[in-house]
C-alpha cells in the first residue's frame, strides 16, 4: 500500500507475521519528518498496531545497529516514508 500526505509518500509493506502479542511495525523515516511520523505511529495504535521507532525504542548507549537488527528480525510490517528530506 502507498499513501500521500503532508509531503511524505508512505509505503506500507507486510511480511508473515512472527509469534508476536502484537503486529509490529518498523518505521522507517526521515528525522526532519519526525511530526508527521509520530501521529502516523497514533494513528497505528489506534488501529491496534505497535510502532517500532528509534527515539522511543532505543536507549541511550544502545548499539543503533543491535537495535536495527532486533527490530528487522522481529517486525513483521514496514513502514518507509519518504520525503524530500529522505
Amino acid at each position: 500500500m502507498c499513501v500521500s500526505s503532508e509531503g511524505l509518500q508512505v509505503i506500507f509493506i507486510q511480511l508473515p507475521a512472527p509469534a508476536t502479542s502484537r503486529p509490529q511495525v518498523f518505521i522507517s523515516h526521515a528525522t526532519p519528518d519526525k511530526p508527521a511520523i509520530r501521529q502516523i505511529i497514533a494513528d497505528l495504535k489506534s488501529h491496534g498496531l505497535d510502532a517500532w521507532i528509534d527515539e522511543q525504542d532505543l536507549n541511550v548507549g544502545d548499539s543503533i545497529a543491535d537495535g536495527l537488527n532486533q527490530a528487522l528480525t522481529t517486525c513483521d510490517r514496514f513502514l518507509i516514508a519518504l520525503s524530500p528530506d529522505a
